[in-house]
């Protein structure tokens, strides 16, 4: 799992972005959960969450056959760039200005505080 080292006024991530980057593509619905407990973790700091999951959330629809897509594959791989980015990276610093993203479909509505870091 993604954590975080705990200091004197600070938090920084873990090295752990290649085994997100190099984790292999859910096969069925149980990975699929798996995966979509790991990113809704995160969603907080991921713009668009609520459309980016969902055609993942379709492949969980009871009754309906397994079939991973392009939209899939490409919502899985978004994912796994999303999660490796400084937004999920990089702590928080109350003392830089504030940005609020707001976001809505017809999939979902998604809102993210965020401020923007240098370099």
């Amino acid at each position: 799992s993604l954590g975080h080292i705990i200091e004197y006024n600070q938090i920084s991530p873990q090295t752990k972005t290649n085994a997100i980057q190099n984790m292999p593509r859910p096969t069925n619905t149980d990975e699929v959960r798996r995966f979509l407990g790991l990113v809704t973790y995160y969603s907080r700091f991921i713009p668009q969450f609520s459309t980016m999951t969902y055609p993942l959330r379709c492949l969980l629809r009871k009754g309906e056959p397994w079939a991973w897509t392009s939209k899939c594959e490409s919502s899985f791989q978004n994912f796994k760039t999303e999660l490796c980015s400084d937004r999920v990276l990089v702590p928080f610093d109350p003392s830089l200005p504030l940005n609020l993203t707001t976001d809505a479909s017809p999939t979902g509505v998604a809102a993210i505080l965020s401020h923007e870091v240098e370099g």
